[in-house]
């Protein structure tokens, strides 16, 4: 026997919508264009994220300022009046840890503020450092909390106590952070919002919008070519982009100890005249070194721009590019670090 046909076929361009307002729909009013149908899940996706995030606030505690118990004082007489030497008398209370007043009402330790100057030698001794840098990278890698951190801080200075050393680790991974001067590498980096259609880039620090209004050809000629993509923000969570100064990055490394010796290096170089060994034997680098317009005891500095692409899989079809600036007056051996 032949199998029985459905009872409704479904018209060209349409497909059952699984949206809670059309799922009680029955026949061929089920049926909803393929548009229509991507609107209902748009919709649908606002209504459960609506929906968990009240229930996320509604499971969360209350806050610790709202039970904060209140204490009634009965008076027998309306005119009572409290007397000063009633009151018992005020007393210090000294906290071991110098950074007490840094808890803040989630009984955590809050974020220190550190002066912008950037701080000396690190105070840190050479045998521990290894440990400091340990603590720092284990808090970043499993993103541990502050109070968290501490207490394995604290759990490290036990263990010198118990061999009987001397040196003790700051109590905060902030203070721990600044010695090593960590922040000096994070300072000047500024993070984008990518939006995912069209690759465009918006500040953090800046106020998102929830639609893309970026236009990508803003002249084309064509009217489509210069609408907006017009991704939501609200449905499509949007990548990261990390951009670092330049500059900010050129002056670390040039403040590096032995920095100058070394990019100043390749003058003093004993190579033969009829062989070349490096970028300095070519005739760009000599023609570059005796412009007018610079003179011979001035600290010139030549970059070249290099990008490379690879493939990180040898089973998918997936390549990633590499941009990367390279300072060629150091040596060959310094160069690409």
């Amino acid at each position: 026997m032949s199998p029985t046909p459905p009872k409704h076929r479904a018209p060209k361009g349409t497909k059952i919508c699984p949206c809670s307002n059309c799922r009680h729909l029955k026949g061929l009013a089920a049926f909803q264009k393929m548009r229509t149908v991507q609107n209902h899940m748009k919709e649908e996706r606002k209504r459960l994220l609506g929906s968990r995030r009240e229930t996320t606030e509604q499971e969360m505690p209350p806050s610790p300022s709202t039970l904060v118990d209140t204490v009634e004082i009965e008076f027998n007489d309306e005119d009572d009046v409290i007397s000063v030497a009633n009151m018992l008398p005020a007393f210090e209370v000294e906290f071991e840890n110098d950074h007490a007043d840094l808890l803040d009402e989630n009984h955590g330790i809050s974020n220190m503020e550190v002066d912008e100057e950037p701080v000396a030698a690190p105070s840190i001794e050479q045998p521990f450092l290894f440990m400091a840098v340990f603590l720092i990278l284990f808090r970043v890698y499993f993103h541990m909390t502050d109070k968290a951190t501490s207490i394995l801080i604290r759990f490290f200075n036990m263990v010198l106590i118990a061999f009987d050393r001397i040196y003790r680790f700051p109590t905060t991974p902030d203070t721990i952070k600044n010695h090593l001067n960590f922040d000096s590498l994070t300072n000047n980096l500024t993070y984008y919002a990518v939006y995912p259609k069209c690759h465009a880039l918006f500040n953090h620090e800046s106020p998102i919008p929830s639609y893309c209004t970026t236009e990508q050809f803003p002249y084309h000629p064509l009217q489509s070519k210069r609408a907006c993509c017009n991704t939501d923000f609200t449905v499509s969570i949007p990548r990261e982009f990390v951009y670092n100064s330049l500059k900010a990055s050129l002056e670390r490394i040039v403040k590096r100890p032995g920095y100058m010796d070394l990019a100043e290096s390749w003058r003093n170089r004993d190579v033969p005249s009829d062989m070349l060994f490096d970028i300095y034997d070519g005739n760009v680098w000599n023609e570059f070194t005796k412009l007018d317009t610079f003179s011979p005891n001035e600290h010139l500095v030549l970059f070249t721009l290099n990008i490379d692409w690879f493939e990180p899989f040898h089973n998918a079809n997936y390549s990633c590019g590499a941009i990367y600036l390279t300072i060629n007056n150091l040596p060959r051996s310094e160069r690409f670090k």
